[in-house]
């Protein structure tokens, strides 16, 4: 800059932050307050201001600018200007364009940047930029996700095919087996007496336990994997089927507390749950006249229910096995008819429960019943349903 130059402004704007021009009406630049100088290292004065700007793209505008103010005398405009340093483009700056009265342009003062506002301009960039990769991380997980989907999907599709496949194949030589044990007691008949036909009974009742194992295989397989849309449901109404699947005999007392929830739920697997739960707790009572109680408590983001009898109870030792596949509580070889249990029904209901996001337990003790509790996450509020107690007429479990 020239140090005669800046003595022409007035003090104020001498020491202005920001570029701060004097032009003639040709738009040469008569004098400046240094700052432009400093940024171009670079003498301004006796240079068209036209030849500082960037012409490609905003060399118009300024003409438009010039055309105006002759046009309109228009006393003050603002306008935004890219400058450049030879080759180099610099940010773009934005000006105001003050006017005289004979229409020579007097001063062009440019906006001083705010530090503030280019920390807070920089931080939404690197947001911006940031929202954008999340964005397309986003993109491709879905579609990560997707193929993930039609992976399982296949496999599910191939695991039922598998299933069905070894389930005939198994089956097969138990019928075989079923009808060479019939026909042998048909040719038989009297002859068969005492311990062969005791035995005869034996192999037939193994092989229909080996018939409800293999089935049972197939329904814990499929247990879960299917997922059906919610719906409005009250356990009062679910209870109450249960009980009519059951057709328990009257000597049997199942019992629903009044405060079993309304929620939004799959209704299946809730059904299939309570129906081996209550059943189970009939099937083992021991007692001549069993009851059972079915109750829920609200725990802030789930339902907690239970199913509670007064059995013989269930050793601590053995607590955490009854959940296993196959395992159950009797011998094998005091189960009349293999219909007393393959040992699936409990695998089956904790496997139901956590595919739905909770977690099923038991507490007991010997000789003082047992008490099977299942968490069942919310998916809406709930509202109240109405309790009754329940007997039946006849059991065939």
């Amino acid at each position: 800059m020239s140090e005669t130059a800046v003595p022409h402004l007035a003090p104020c704007l001498a020491g202005f932050p920001a570029a701060v021009l004097h032009l003639s009406a040709g738009g040469r630049v008569i004098d400046s307050n240094g700052q432009l100088e400093r940024e171009l290292r670079k003498a301004v004065i006796g240079e068209r201001f036209a030849e500082i700007i960037d012409t490609e793209s905003c060399g118009e505008k300024w003409n438009r600018v010039l055309a105006a103010a002759s046009s309109t005398g228009a006393a003050a405009s603002t306008c935004e200007l890219v400058l450049a340093d030879g080759d180099v483009i610099l940010e773009p700056k934005s000006f105001s364009v003050l006017w005289d009265a004979d229409l020579s342009i007097v001063w062009l003062i440019e906006h001083p940047s705010d530090h503030r506002m280019e920390t807070v301009r920089q931080q939404v960039t690197e947001v911006n930029s940031e929202l954008a990769n999340a964005q397309r991380d986003l993109v491709r997980e879905r579609a990560r996700l997707a193929q993930a989907l039609a992976d399982t999907e296949r496999s599910n599709r191939a695991l039922d095919e598998f299933a069905h496949a070894i389930s005939h194949d198994l089956k097969a030589p138990l019928r075989s087996v079923a009808n060479y044990a019939r026909w042998i007691e048909e040719d038989l008949g009297a002859q068969l007496t005492g311990e062969p036909r005791a035995h005869m009974e034996l192999l037939r009742t193994q092989v229909e336990r080996m018939r409800a194992m293999i089935s049972g295989v197939l329904e814990y397989a499929r247990s879960g994997r299917v997922r059906l849309p919610a719906e409005v449901v009250n356990t009062n109404a679910i209870v109450e089927e249960v009980i009519a699947l059951l057709d328990p005999p009257e000597s049997v007392t199942i019992e629903a507390a009044p405060n079993l929830p309304t929620l939004v739920a799959e209704a299946a697997p809730l059904r299939q749950v309570l129906l081996n739960l209550i059943g189970n707790a009939i099937k083992h009572s021991q007692r001549p006249d069993p009851h059972v109680w079915v109750s829920a408590q609200d725990t802030g983001t789930a339902y907690d229910f239970s199913v509670r009898d007064d059995g013989p109870g269930i050793p601590a030792r053995v607590q955490d096995k009854i959940w296993m596949l196959f395992h159950t509580l009797r011998p094998r070889a005091t189960q009349d008819g293999g219909e007393d249990g393959t040992g699936v029904g409990l695998a089956i209901v904790r496997q139901l429960v956590e595919r739905q996001g909770g977690k099923a337990w038991v507490e007991s003790q010997e000789g003082k019943g047992s008490t099977f509790h299942f968490l069942w996450p919310k998916q809406t509020g709930s509202q109240k349903g109405d309790g009754a107690a329940v007997t039946g007429k006849a059991l065939d479990v």
